[in-house]
């Protein structure tokens, strides 16, 4: 590709004027070292120079967004992904973040700092707790795992009894699961369900989020005789036919959030019943009654499940909690009003801690040190 053509892609770019396919191009292009170093040279002249604002890599993901949206809601979201590629290039203020795919740890004061993976333990109806490791694959009648995703087998119950298995997600980990009936949950750090390994056919099909963040695909009810999918945590109850949703409700959390993706869901708490549409999130706080519902850009909610870090204007404190349960470190915010500083960027899951942080450190008037997995905000 001629010098001529990427400069017109660049400023296109940097415009918000940029198509798909161009997308692709430019993401390619950029693969080459003397390239990616044209680009950061190229974006820092022609944009922080010569412009008197600060570039919003938020409001082109958003500018790429309206551009891109013209298919139905599920060639949407996918469209929204790729046009995230290439902008997870670029986080807020424009500061461009490279780094070593293979380079997966981080050492801070003789501490090691490990980027997040697929680990899970599975507890049996037996009490019995099984590691999910690659190193040791699991088979059986019932379910099968490669350490990084289980799925169990049909074989719907014609019995009344249920049995159960409950899924552990550490702090620093993601997993998979596929229940027997074709749900498809994928589970977020520290994060823990408990499901039936078999479904009784054409009963209620109920799983619990005891605690966390995860994403349901459900299997239709159609498939299963009518038989509805519910999904229960302490203060709600959310009823399904055949939808994808989120929900994130983290111990310790007074917020649970539960966002529409596709399809239709009846979230119940007490006597109060709301039901949702796609782009709709429902806000329940704990201690109080009422069910709040909004509409947000759904991909901000959920990009986590495609290896993103998508954060939107949001404050230091809810960042740091997202990254610690990731990275599993703790943060201390030695100034409380620096919780509330906020930021914007987009980050892939595989990069290091320390060049999130200094990409958010760019933007905000924050310093940070790193001593025993603890990180310390100035």
């Amino acid at each position: 590709m001629d010098q001529e053509r990427v400069n017109i892609l660049l400023i296109k770019l940097i415009e918000r004027r940029i198509t798909p396919r161009e997308c692709q191009v430019l993401k390619e292009w950029i693969q080459t070292p003397s390239n990616l170093e044209y680009f950061q040279e190229f974006i820092k002249v022609n944009h922080f120079i010569n412009s008197k604002q600060k570039f919003n890599s938020e409001e082109s993901f958003l500018k790429l967004k309206g551009q891109m949206l013209k298919d139905s809601y599920r060639v949407k979201r996918n469209l929204l992904r790729y046009a995230a590629t290439i902008l997870i290039f670029i986080s807020a203020g424009l500061y461009f973040v490279v780094q070593n795919e293979n380079q997966n740890n981080l050492q801070i004061n003789n501490n090691e700092i490990i980027i997040g993976s697929d680990k899970a333990t599975l507890t049996l109806e037996d009490g019995t707790v099984v590691d999910l490791t690659e190193e040791q694959p699991l088979s059986n009648d019932k379910m099968e795992s490669n350490g990084k995703k289980i799925v169990y087998k049909s074989n719907n119950q014609e019995k009344d009894a249920l049995v159960y298995n409950y899924l552990t997600v550490p702090r620093g980990g993601q997993f998979f699961v596929e229940l027997s009936d074709g749900t498809k949950i994928w589970m977020n750090s520290d994060t823990q369900i408990k499901y039936p390994v078999s479904f009784i056919e054409g009963k209620d099909r109920n799983v619990e989020l005891i605690y966390g963040e995860a994403y349901f695909d459900v299997s239709p009810s159609i498939e299963h005789q009518g038989a509805v999918f519910k999904v229960i945590s302490e203060v709600q109850k959310v009823e399904v036919l055949g939808t994808e949703f989120n929900i994130s409700a983290y111990k310790g959390d007074d917020e649970i959030y539960t966002t529409l993706v596709e399809g239709e869901v009846l979230i119940s708490r007490g006597s109060k019943q709301v039901v949702l549409k796609p782009n709709d999130q429902a806000l329940v706080k704990v201690g109080e009654t009422g069910v709040f519902v909004n509409q947000i850009d759904t991909y901000l909610a959920t990009s986590w499940k495609e290896g993103v870090f998508n954060f939107n204007d949001m404050p230091l404190d809810n960042i740091m909690k997202v990254l610690s349960r990731w990275y599993d470190v703790e943060v201390v915010f030695n100034k409380e009003n620096m919780k509330y500083e906020t930021f914007t960027g987009v980050f892939r899951k595989t990069q290091n801690l320390k060049d999130i942080l200094n990409s958010i450190q760019t933007t905000n008037n924050m310093s940070y040190e790193i001593e025993n997995k603890v990180i310390n905000i100035k």
